[in-house]
């Protein structure tokens, strides 16, 4: 697996990375970075379908709501 292309943007003192994989037709995209980095969800998306995603809970009990980035970078990616 090879990286295609490695985004940084640094805004309000936090700096987000974003890392885009092609493996075979598929593309995985990775976002790291605030202030406590951690896999708060995943999100995927098939041709022709809805994405989909799973939420983890933190250490509060409440879940993560890194979805609010993964399911709009699914959208642009996805086509």
């Amino acid at each position: 697996m090879q990286s295609v292309q490695e985004f940084t943007v640094t805004k309000e003192h936090y700096t987000m990375q974003a890392a885009l994989f092609v493996i075979a037709k598929d593309v995985l995209a990775v976002i790291t970075g605030g202030d406590h980095p951690h896999i708060g969800d995943v999100t995927a998306v098939a041709k022709g379908e809805e994405p989909q995603t799973v939420r983890y809970p933190s250490h509060d009990g409440r879940f993560h709501k890194d979805d609010f980035l993964s399911e709009r970078l699914v959208k642009k990616v996805a086509p």
